[in-house]
């Protein structure tokens, strides 16, 4: 089976020269920064134009954002759309949202159940992909997401789209209730084997930020805070299901095509429930990408960059001196992405089901799927003294966020490897 062919929002802007974009193109790099900067448009001279047109005015920011980042582009295909989509958002730790670049693309070729409206004329359009970002604009820490519905059968022209955009402030959702944090740090910075333990490198900023944290509040005085509190760093955590879900619940200003807008272009209250429906899943399509990429055994391919094919084909065409293949070669020049792309799980893509399915240590069967994202305790220190075993109850345990894992062979020939998992059904 060969890969769906991914089609990029900024390439269609560029391609048919997108008016505004085309003017901030134009423009130096320092000034396309401070639009990017500037939520509000009003360091800019944008102020009116934020105000009155905001998800044009986000999809300015974050053609820029994506542009100044080296247009990165990360394609999930369907059937790990679908694996992606079903794996719950909830309790993911904040510090585990490291996304690959500031800005980036992810695309979603032959998308199932992404739909944006586009108004009465051309009505429902397939989401092709979205920009994801963190808020660049200064003591922020929110998520920022424009979805695109590309341009569908009764569109006039490949502009006449759909995009719908929210921007998730994950502090604001950040989930620590219910634990004692100064009887957590005073238990764990006590513990002479955890101290030894320290080594990972991500392991111990988490506990230094949670440390910082208690510090800054006057909770605690510990002279050495910064190499402790594993266990309530862990716990800083973020349902995202259950943020998504009430930020697009209210007419606030964090989101767009919220209040009357939500209501325009003859939208009505079934319309309103699909698209948040479709801002769910490519939700958790996204950050369950991004935790994906971040583990130890996902597929993820190579960058794949055409500029050196560009320069090519401009070379030759400087020496051409025939119309005709000029032409044919600047069309082949202007069909070529300008973005850096990887692919997460190719193998997977273009494998029968049943090529990528296994047999257990039993002997059994087993389906290829994506096992769910999940925490899991980890047990640490000596399990004899003097040759008496230590009770897990005295053991050092830690909670550590494992990420969304293909479970199966991604070879198709040879034998497969015996992982084991539990398919997601939900």
């Amino acid at each position: 089976m060969t890969l769906p062919k991914p089609t990029v929002h900024f390439d269609v802007l560029v391609k048919n020269e997108l008016p505004f974009l085309k003017g901030a193109l134009a423009l130096s790099s320092a000034e396309q920064e401070r639009i990017v900067l500037d939520p509000t448009g009003e360091s800019c001279g944008m102020a009116s134009f934020a105000e009155s047109y905001s998800t044009t005015y986000t999809m300015l920011r974050l053609s820029l954002m994506y542009h100044l980042n080296q247009e990165q582009v990360v394609v999930v295909g369907p059937k790990m759309q679908a694996a992606f989509a079903h794996t719950s958002l909830e309790n993911i730790p904040i510090d585990m949202i490291r996304l690959p670049h500031p800005c980036f693309y992810v695309a979603t070729p032959e998308s199932q159940g992404l739909e944006l409206w586009g108004g009465e004329r051309t009505q429902w359009h397939q989401v092709a992909g979205c920009y994801v970002a963190k808020e660049p604009s200064p003591n922020t820490n929110s998520l920022m997401v424009l979805a695109w519905g590309a341009a569908n059968e009764r569109s006039l022209n490949p502009l006449d789209d759909a995009t719908f955009w929210f921007r998730l402030d994950l502090d604001r959702w950040a989930n620590v209730n219910g634990i004692d944090l100064e009887g957590e740090f005073s238990r764990v910075s006590s513990n002479e084997n955890l101290r030894k333990s320290l080594g990972n490198t991500e392991y111990e900023s988490a506990m230094t930020q949670a440390a910082e944290d208690l510090l800054r509040e006057g909770k605690i005085s510990y002279p050495d805070a910064t190499t402790a509190l594993a266990k309530t760093a862990a716990h800083r955590s973020v349902d995202l299901d259950a943020a998504l879900k009430s930020l697009l619940g209210n007419h606030g200003k964090e989101a767009s095509d919220q209040g009357a807008e939500y209501f325009m272009r003859g939208q009505t209250l079934e319309h309103v429930k699909r698209v948040r429906e479709t801002a769910r899943k490519l939700m958790r399509i996204v950050i369950n990408s991004i935790l994906y990429m971040n583990s130890s055994s996902a597929e993820v391919t190579q960058p794949v960059s055409f500029v050196n094919d560009r320069a090519k084909l401009r070379s030759e065409l400087k020496r051409t001196k025939n119309p005709k293949k000029g032409r044919i070669l600047q069309r082949r020049i202007d069909s070529l992405p300008g973005s850096r792309i990887v692919w997460v799980g190719p193998t997977i893509e273009q494998s029968n089901d049943e090529e990528l399915d296994f047999t257990d240590g039993t002997g059994r069967r087993v389906s290829a799927h994506i096992r769910r994202g999940h925490w899991h305790t980890f047990l640490s220190g000596p399990r004899k003294i003097e040759g008496a075993l230590v009770p897990k109850g005295q053991r050092i345990s830690t909670l550590k966020w494992m990420p969304p894992l293909w479970i199966g062979s991604t070879v198709k020939s040879g034998s497969p490897g015996r992982t084991y998992g539990i398919r997601e059904t939900t």
